[in-house]
């Protein structure tokens, strides 16, 4: 327990940032995992991939939130509230700092490690879209746009909106759950 509230406030903000790099750091890990195992080499493999990441993705990040986030009550005392909306503010910001870590990470392997990714995403995109039925003329057009957002910066920003949206549910889900009201009061004892 902290005495000081500045000093608490300032910790806890550091156990978001710490938890957020945690979870970015095993997704990173997952992806490359993904990669090792040649999962991103072929349309096929990437579907592959997706099926599995991003449930395991998400797995991650709740896990990292409802550590983080049990961390930084830690730094409140037993008794004292840490609500909702701590406990929101605390989620919240594991998961921007685990999105826009993760973004940087992947922005990074989709540039030098796994430059190849690109063609890949390209052309799942363009075999979703025929075996929808698009004819080829709308492939043709289609195919400059699907070229454009799997650039690395689309896919940064992407993933960095994304992520914070997804996290942002679950932060507002999570501290539902996860909230500590503080003790009640008890009235003076009767004279």
């Amino acid at each position: 327990m902290i005495a000081d509230p500045k000093e608490a406030a300032g910790d806890r903000h550091k156990i978001c940032l710490i938890w957020g790099f945690v979870g970015a750091l095993a997704n990173s890990f997952a992806t490359l995992g993904f990669y090792f195992a040649g999962l991103q080499e072929t349309v096929h493999g990437l579907d592959l991939s997706g099926k599995v990441g991003f449930p395991l993705a998400l797995a991650i990040l709740i896990a990292v939130m409802v550590l983080g986030v049990r961390a930084a009550q830690a730094t409140v005392a037993a008794g004292e509230d840490f609500g909702y909306g701590a406990t929101l503010w605390a989620a919240f910001r594991i998961a921007f700092y685990s999105a826009l870590f993760f973004t940087i990470l992947y922005l990074l392997y989709f540039v030098f490690i796994n430059a190849g990714l690109r063609d890949v995403m390209l052309e799942q995109q363009m075999k979703q879209m025929a075996d929808r039925g698009a004819s080829d003329a709308t492939l043709e057009k289609a195919s400059s746009f699907l070229r454009l957002m799997v650039s690395p910066g689309a896919v940064f920003a992407v993933g960095l909106v994304s992520w914070t949206l997804i996290g942002l549910v679950l932060s507002l889900l999570l501290a539902v759950f996860l909230k500590r009201p503080g003790r009640p009061v008890a009235p003076p004892p009767l004279a």
